[in-house]
């Protein structure tokens, strides 16, 4: 979380140029600042001296699924091209909780994507089913080039 709120920090984990040890340098400040754990931080340096802080990002978002699937939860994330109304949210609910067989606690971050144009994209656990108008213009466009 602190890597999105302090930009000096994404800059430099994200700058090609700067070398691994300065970006380990500043991760472990920034551990420090907020009081990470021995092993996080040891688990941070591994990153840093492997080159992976770009990855960062990735690694932590995949860390958290992970922690919710052992407590016994599912994330999800919808993307709509416009709000959706609360009937709409609530029937999608009771389909997304199928995906977790009621045995998990379903967790929904809803989003808005105008860019989507209609439809929606739906991230739930490691799937992700992609309704949106924009996907399907582009498999039409993909179907008439090829047929010419």
């Amino acid at each position: 979380a602190e890597v999105k709120r302090d930009i000096k920090l994404r800059n430099c984990i994200l700058d090609p140029f700067v070398h691994k040890s300065e970006k380990k340098k500043a991760v472990f400040a920034t551990a420090d600042k907020v009081k990470c754990s021995d092993l996080t931080k040891r688990f941070l340096g591994l990153i840093a001296d492997n080159g992976r802080m770009e990855k960062l990002e990735e690694i932590f978002s995949a860390f958290k699924l992970l922690v919710a699937s052992h407590r016994g939860e599912l994330i999800c994330e919808v993307t709509t091209a416009k709000p959706m109304d609360p009937s709409m949210k609530s029937t999608l609910e009771k389909v997304l909780q199928g995906f977790g067989k009621g045995e998990k606690q379903l967790h929904i971050k809803y989003k808005v994507d105008p860019s989507l144009v209609a439809g929606m994209t739906v991230s739930i656990g490691n799937q992700f089913i992609d309704m949106s108008a924009v996907s399907k213009i582009e498999q039409y466009r993909e179907i008439l080039e090829s047929e010419l």
